[in-house]
């Protein structure tokens, strides 16, 4: 169950290099391929950084108010999230993967450490995670 989280969110990764970009007013189709960092950053920026802002917030105790701005979200979203009244789309897959929380926690590590990171950092780590399993879990 943990690795197919993880699979749902490197597929994510990988699908989205092949999508095309609606229709034009005129009823031709525009050929601009999205980048699939595009379509992920989407969907995934903000789960991610608010599982970031939580591991900050618990870990190492950081306010919400300094979490979100760490993370540069919303604070009143984060104090949503913490009472249960709100929850992100795709928070839960990204907080039901051990491996994904595994990056989560190491982003935390470093943001709390003061470096500076990008989502391409995640983007990367989730990449070497997801090939990582794979390589470990093909038949020999």
């Amino acid at each position: 169950m943990q690795e197919a989280q993880c699979s749902y969110i490197v597929k994510d990764l990988l699908l989205y290099d092949s999508i095309v970009i609606g229709n034009t007013n005129q009823g031709a189709e525009v050929m601009l391929k999205k980048a699939y960092c595009e379509e992920f950053i989407g969907k995934y920026s903000v789960p991610v950084r608010v599982a970031v802002a939580l591991n900050l917030v618990k870990k190492y105790n950081y306010t919400q108010l300094q979490a979100a701005r760490t993370v540069n979200i919303p604070q009143p979203l984060l104090n949503y999230v913490i009472h249960g009244r709100r929850r992100p789309r795709l928070l839960d897959v990204v907080l039901e993967s051990r491996e994904i929380r595994g990056v989560i926690e190491s982003l935390a590590d470093q943001i709390a450490s003061g470096k500076t990171i990008s989502m391409c950092d995640f983007c990367r780590a989730v990449k070497a995670l997801y090939e990582r399993l794979h390589i470990k879990n093909r038949p020999s």
